[in-house]
């Protein structure tokens, strides 16, 4: 019987080598999976990045969505308050003045000319890129083929592109440009 228990005792010795050998190259591998495991969560860091504007820009489309979302802007409006501001000028070059600011938000540039004895002279302008040259515009009606229809009372709309004086006038724009007469003081 002894030589069955050496032969036991051997098979189990043999056993328990063979298990520690492989619980120690398991560790190993486990060792090594954890460091490789550790360099890819840190790469990760490189193919995520933490700002994921960086990987996936949508910046651009969330500003976009939000103006589409915003409410219009509020129409410019001539109202009650406009018309007693204008009501309220005590003198013609007061509410000359303020009708030219109150027309701002429907236009760029624009200008009061005077035509009288056949003569046309700017009188006042505002919302230039530099200051007010209404004030040196100066012509002959017959210059002016445009200035000549609007001093019958038409309105008339063109490019000063057009008129040798408007386009002098407005830097020989291509922009479209309303002529509207108005009688003051029972004149035109």
């Amino acid at each position: 019987m002894e030589k069955h228990e050496a032969v036991l005792a051997e098979l189990e010795q043999m056993r328990e080598g063979a298990a520690a050998l492989m619980r120690a190259k398991l560790e190993a591998v486990a060792r090594q999976t954890r460091d490789l495991a550790n360099r890819l969560a840190g790469d990760l860091d490189v193919v995520v990045p933490p700002d994921l504007e960086v990987l996936f820009p949508i910046g651009a489309v969330a500003e976009h969505l939000r103006s589409l979302t915003a409410p219009p802007p509020q129409a410019p409006s001539l109202d009650l308050k406009v018309l007693r501001q204008l009501d309220a000028g005590r003198a013609q070059s007061e509410v000359l003045q303020e009708l030219l600011r109150q027309i701002g938000p429907w236009c760029g540039p624009r200008a009061i000319v005077v035509i009288r004895d056949g003569n046309v002279q700017g009188w006042s302008g505002v919302g230039f890129p530099i200051g007010d040259p209404a004030r040196t515009w100066r012509a002959t009606l017959t210059e002016s083929e445009a200035l000549t229809k609007a001093s019958t009372g038409v309105p008339l709309l063109i490019r000063p592109s057009s008129d040798a004086v408007l386009s002098n006038w407005f830097d020989g724009s291509s922009k479209r440009l309303l002529l509207l007469p108005m009688s003051l003081r029972a004149r035109s």
